[in-house]
């Protein structure tokens, strides 16, 4: 037998050993008996896992504590973490109590997060809120509660929020209320309204809707819209756009200079601010604008209108430095101690200033309208003045106060009660109360105008006082005085009342090259060739001076005059009116006297007495000084008398009723001239009666007159 035969039986036995021992061992041994299976939370769910991290197709992750999967697709988590990283490598974290997720493939899907639910971004957002909704498909996370955020200094809360985590915009929904902080020194602080709002952090914007109000330290803005432009770093407010009702004006609380800012309001507006991000630089209005600045005392402030204003501010944030204004402008300047009350209206408005006193000049343009009021004092009625031109120029007060002076041009109408002025060109000093009118330049034509109820004065220049009322009128002047009845007083305001020598029922001119007239004694004084004239009535002098309150009259320098005196016709019934010519260095007209007196070296009067020269020369009128009554003659007299007779003497008084002349002088000489000669009688006393055609003369010194025929060549005057 081979050793390979052999090795063959040697190894089936082997098996066959090993067979039943093998067979005995598994008959021996009981089957174990199964474990049973760990319940699920849910019986309903299909798996369950704890803890666990999730890696969705683009990377971002989901973590949790506990996770139930459900045959339908959904996943419930406790403690969850989802981690969301955008393209831009910025970095969102929401977190939650509890989550309900409905998958999409292998993406995150929809997320209904409840309990503790916070997002948070890598660039320091953070919202908090009860219960929210992330949709990966929009990239948007919806909270339908409350909400809260912070980011920095800015911190806010809502009802009712979503968040664009694409565009990194939180929007809330209901409720909004935003607040920043005040920054490192203390400033800045801001709190913000609204019915909702919207943070675009990426676009550098934050907008309100509805019944906004924006609160700072010192200011307070409402609008029904608004919308921030923040800067690149979203620290720093650089623009606010206001749209519906904007408004914004002081806190109660602030404290502000007279002449500073303290209300703003119109339909839209729009605010430039300052590096800084408070300070207030410019401002846009549109659409029904006003301007308040702050006055003297509380309600007392300055107020600009109009449907656009244009201002910009100092570096303060208060003081306004420049100023437009279009359409409809009206600025108002309450009564100080400094002016009474006005008021400007335009069509258009450029105002500047400085920082240290605000606005400090402006100019308006188009239809303008300058109103001042005054109330009754004890010394002064009240009073409405208007003026009204085509341009306007004004220099104002400190902080606004009032305006300083002002110049109208393009022609000025001024209106002040019963009277009024008009010019090409005028200026106002309303501290004075100096007005002046002036022809335009260049135009030397068209003269200025100041007229009332009874008279009118034309001039190249005029300036008018409006509290004293005195009148200056210089150049070329010209008067037109129209009378009021003489049984009236004169009226306080200063209105004519013109000598009785003149027609009450026709106007009277006058003229010279200067008037000055006192508006509290009532007197006017022409210079430099003045003339008066009515009809044929004529005073020619280098001045007339009219005493309005009492009528009187006073030419003086080189005067000349035609009057018209009725007196009564020798040996006739009734009177007749005839002229009156007078020389003289002066004439006075005293109207409670009815007395015209003229002076001169000598003076000269011929009319019904006859042709009369003396020193002085008195003519005594009627009461309605429409009629001579008598003349008184002074100082070296000479008389030519109709009928021949001529007469010296020292003193002579004419009678009008029945033609009576007296004449005493030492001697007193008639000198007659008659068809069949003529003769000379002294005497001291001659008395002539021209209606009879008698004489009577006294002796000199005791003795008898004398009379003796002369050559008629010896008449003298």
């Amino acid at each position: 037998m081979t050793w390979q035969r052999r090795a063959r039986f040697i190894i089936a036995g082997f098996l066959v050993v090993f067979v039943v021992f093998l067979y005995f061992a598994i008959k021996e041994r009981q089957a174990p008996v199964s474990p049973s299976p760990t319940p699920r939370t849910d019986p309903a769910a299909t798996g369950e896992t704890t803890p666990g991290t999730l890696t969705v197709a683009n990377g971002d992750t989901i973590s949790f504590e506990h996770a139930l999967t459900y045959a339908d697709g959904r996943t419930s988590f406790r403690g969850l973490t989802v981690k969301i990283t955008e393209q831009n490598g910025r970095r969102v974290i929401i977190t939650a109590r509890e989550a309900l997720q409905r998958t999409s493939g292998s993406r995150i899907g929809q997320i209904q997060a409840t309990g503790d639910v916070v997002v948070t971004t890598s660039d320091g957002l953070r919202v908090t809120t009860a219960e929210g909704h992330y949709d990966e498909a929009t990239g948007v996370v919806r909270a339908p509660g409350r909400v809260e955020f912070v980011s920095d200094r800015l911190s806010g809360s809502g009802v009712g929020a979503t968040y664009d985590m694409k565009a990194d915009a939180l929007s809330l929904l209901n409720q909004a209320q935003i607040a920043v902080a005040p920054d490192a020194s203390g400033q800045g602080g801001v709190a913000v309204t609204a019915g909702s709002a919207n943070l675009a952090r990426r676009d550098h914007l934050m907008g309100f809707e509805t019944d906004v109000r924006i609160e700072r330290a010192d200011r307070v803005i409402e609008a029904a819209h608004a919308t921030f432009h923040l800067s690149e770093d979203n620290s720093r407010l650089t623009f606010v756009e206001l749209r519906g009702g904007a408004r914004l004006a002081r806190s109660e609380s602030a404290a502000v200079q007279p002449g500073a800012l303290a209300l703003m309001q119109a339909t839209d507006m729009d605010l430039h601010y300052a590096d800084d991000g408070r300070t207030l630089r410019q401002a846009a209005l549109r659409e029904d604008a006003a301007i308040e600045l702050a006055g003297e005392v509380e309600g007392a402030g300055r107020r600009i209108r109009a449907a656009r204003l244009d201002v910009d501010l100092g570096p303060d944030g208060a003081t306004i430095m420049r100023l437009t204004g279009r359409e409809a402008v009206e600025l108002e300047l309450p009564a100080s101690a400094e002016g009474p009350a006005q008021m400007i209206r335009a069509a258009a408005l450029d105002a500047q200033g400085t920082e240290h006193d605000g606005l400090n000049s402006a100019r308006f343009t188009g239809a303008v309208e300058f109103r001042e009021r005054g109330p009754a004092t004890k010394t002064a009625a009240a009073f409405e003045r208007v003026a009204r031109s085509a341009a306007l120029d004004v220099s104002l007060r400190p902080q606004m106060g009032g305006v300083a002076t002002a110049r109208f041009a393009g022609g000025a109408l001024f209106t002040d009660g019963s009277w009024r002025g008009e010019a090409p060109e005028a200026s106002y000093d309303p501290q004075p109360g100096v007005l002046a009118f002036a022809s335009a330049q260049g135009q030397p034509s068209s003269l200025p105008r100041v007229a009332d109820d009874r008279v009118t004065v034309n001039a190249g220049a005029i300036e008018l006082a409006l509290n004293t009322r005195r009148l200056v009128a210089d150049g070329r002047v010209q008067s037109v005085f129209r009378p009021a009845a003489r049984d009236r007083p004169a009226p306080k305001t200063g209105a004519a009342r013109l000598p009785s020598i003149l027609d009450e029922d026709q106007p009277v001119y006058v003229t010279g090259g200067k008037l000055v007239y006192d508006g509290q004694l009532l007197i006017a004084a022409y210079s430099g060739g003045a003339r008066l004239w009515q009809g044929d009535s004529l005073i020619l002098a280098d001045t007339i001076t009219l005493d309005d309150q009492r009528g009187n009259l006073i030419a003086s320098g080189q005067v000349r005059s035609t009057l018209l005196i009725g007196h009564t016709s020798a040996g006739a019934a009734g009177s007749s009116s005839g002229r009156t010519v007078g020389e003289g260095t002066e004439l006075q007209y005293d109207e409670a006297a009815r007395r015209a007196a003229y002076r001169g070296e000598p003076a000269r009067v011929n009319g019904a007495q006859g042709d009369v020269k003396a020193g002085r020369i008195e003519l005594f009128l009627n009461d309605t000084a429409r009629e001579l009554v008598r003349v008184e003659a002074y100082d070296d007299v000479t008389a030519r008398i109709e009928g021949g007779y001529f007469a010296t003497g020292a003193r002579l008084t004419y009678f009008a009723d029945g033609a009576r002349y007296h004449m005493q002088g030492k001697p007193v000489r008639i000198f007659e001239e008659k068809p069949q000669g003529c003769r000379e009688t002294f005497g001291t006393v001659l008395t002539f009666t021209r209606s009879t055609d008698t004489i009577g003369v006294d002796g000199t010194e005791g003795n008898r007159s004398r009379t003796r025929s002369v050559p008629c060549a010896e008449r003298r005057h």
